[in-house]
């Protein structure tokens, strides 16, 4: 009876193992595509939040360079009460932390690394992707888009 008993928690650990591990290969193709931007909201230090007029594409990619494992390039347009502005941004993504989460690197024209964000991935389905991430002035981003 211990043998079984041990036998089958040994399987279910296994098995548990290997899903978990997959989970970052997953989202990682899961995220792959393009991307329409449906909405932008930014919330600053002081806890105000505004939603922007937006628009734009976020058009994801497999990559084999290094321990990347996504290339993006994201071009958007966005009109705020307090600001209007442009974002056109390309770079190398990793998916860590059972798909929670993503390295960015972003790169210039050269290929060369000029900045790293830290996005969080707060929804991703088929159809939907919602992301956000800290700007340089320290505001929350967050970003909506559709396949």
């Amino acid at each position: 009876m211990t043998r079984i008993f041990f036998l089958y928690f040994s399987v279910i650990l296994t098995v548990f193992f290997f899903t978990s591990c997959d989970k970052e290969k997953q989202t990682s193709r899961k995220i792959e595509g393009n991307w329409e931007l449906k909405s932008y909201k930014i919330t600053y230090q002081d806890g105000i939040s505004e939603y922007g007029s937006c628009s734009g594409n976020l058009e994801i990619v497999s990559t084999s360079k290094a321990d990347w494992t996504n290339s993006f390039k994201m071009n958007i347009s966005f009109v705020f009460p307090s600001q209007t502005g442009q974002q056109s941004k390309i770079g190398y993504m990793r998916i860590r932390e059972k798909g929670g989460y993503m390295d960015v690197s972003l790169v210039d024209q050269q290929d060369q690394e000029v900045g790293f964000e830290d996005h969080r991935i707060m929804v991703l389905t088929s159809t939907d992707l919602q992301i956000e991430y800290l700007g340089e002035d320290g505001s929350l981003n967050n970003l909506t888009f559709r396949k």
